[in-house]
C-alpha cells in the first residue's frame, strides 16, 4: 500500500469540508426553550444537608440484602467522597472496611430497624456548622458501645455536597 501524498490529503481534507457544509446548510436552527430564572432556595442548614447523607448511607445499608451485590455497593461508593475512591486500591479498602462493616452493624444506630433515618446525633464537631464549614464530624447514637464518628466532607465534584471521609461505624 503506497502512502498518500500531501497533495491527495489536501484535496481529500478539502471534499471533506465541502461535504460538511453543504450538510450544515440543510439544519434547521433549533428554538431551544427559555428556561425560568432559577428560584431562590433558602440556605440549606449544614447539619440537617449532612444528616440526609448519613441517612442515604444507612438506606443503601439497609437494602444492601435486596439490592445486587456491586449495585449496592456502587451506591454507596457514590457517597464517599471523591478523594476516597475510584481506584482499585480504594474501592476495595472501601468495600472491606466500611461497606461491609456498616451493612452488618447499621441496626445497632437506628432506633426503628427500617428508617433509616432513625439515627441520633450525640454531639456534632464543630458544635454549629454553617456554609462554610468544610469537614464535620458527627458522633452517632450506638447500642452497647460510646458513640463512634462519621466524618464528612464537602465535595467540589459533588457540587459541595456532603460525602462520607472516614467512619467508625
Amino acid at each position: 500500500m503506497t502512502e498518500p501524498t500531501l497533495q491527495a490529503l489536501a484535496q481529500e481534507l478539502a471534499e471533506l469540508r465541502a461535504r460538511v457544509a453543504s450538510l450544515e446548510a440543510r439544519l434547521q436552527p433549533i428554538a431551544w426553550p427559555v428556561a425560568p430564572p432559577p428560584v431562590a432556595q433558602p440556605p440549606q442548614d449544614a447539619l440537617e444537608t449532612a444528616k440526609a447523607t448519613v441517612t442515604a448511607l444507612f438506606a443503601v445499608a439497609l437494602r444492601a440484602s435486596v439490592l445486587a451485590d456491586e449495585e449496592a455497593f456502587l451506591a454507596f461508593r457514590d457517597l464517599v467522597h471523591t478523594d476516597r475512591r475510584g481506584t482499585p486500591l480504594l474501592d476495595e479498602e472501601l468495600r472491606s472496611y466500611k461497606w461491609r462493616p456498616l451493612v452488618q452493624r447499621c441496626q445497632q444506630y437506628l432506633a426503628k430497624p427500617t428508617d433509616p433515618a432513625s439515627f441520633v446525633v450525640e454531639r456534632a464537631q464543630p458544635e454549629a456548622p454553617t456554609a462554610q464549614t468544610d469537614v464535620l464530624k458527627l458522633f452517632l447514637r450506638a447500642a452497647n458501645r460510646m458513640p463512634p464518628p462519621i466524618t464528612l466532607r464537602r465535595d467540589p465534584h459533588a457540587g459541595g455536597a456532603w460525602r462520607l471521609e472516614a467512619s467508625s461505624l
